[in-house]
Parts: structure tokens; sequence; C-alpha cells
């Protein structure tokens, strides 16, 4: 199952991302990292650095089936 956290890189939501991570799921995060530390993201997680409330950055990583990458990057 892929799982999107939002805010990912925060303190309690990146404890989430381990423990999905632990149960075989994959987890696509997206954080702006205000507030998270991208250090906090698990190194199996794909990351995507942005704003969700920016248009120009979902329209470049979201497509109709879902996020573009397989891999952990930052965008």
């Amino acid at each position: 199952m892929s799982i999107l956290v939002l805010g990912g890189a925060e303190y309690i939501a990146s404890h989430a991302v381990y423990q999905h991570i632990d149960q075989e799921n994959e987890v696509i995060v997206v954080d702006n990292l205000q507030t998270g530390h991208e250090e906090a993201v698990h190194p199996q997680a794909i990351f995507y650095k942005g704003d969700i409330r920016d248009k120009a950055f979902f329209k470049g990583s979201i497509h109709p089936q879902g996020f573009q990458s397989n891999k952990r990057e930052v965008k």
C-alpha cells in the first residue's frame, strides 16, 4: 500500500512514517521543512520538499496515477 504523509518531516508524523515503513508500506512524504527536518524522514520514504498550497509544485509532482517517483528524491 502507498501512503501519503503531509508534514512527514515533523516529529510526530515522522514516527508514523517509520511505523508504516516497518509494516512494509511505501510512504511518500511531502513537507516544506518550515518546522520539520529532512533528517527526520525515513531513508526509504519518497520525499518531496514542497508546500501543498503551491499549485505549481503539485502540477510538477502529481499526475492521475499519483506521485511520479519510486525512489527517494528531493524536489
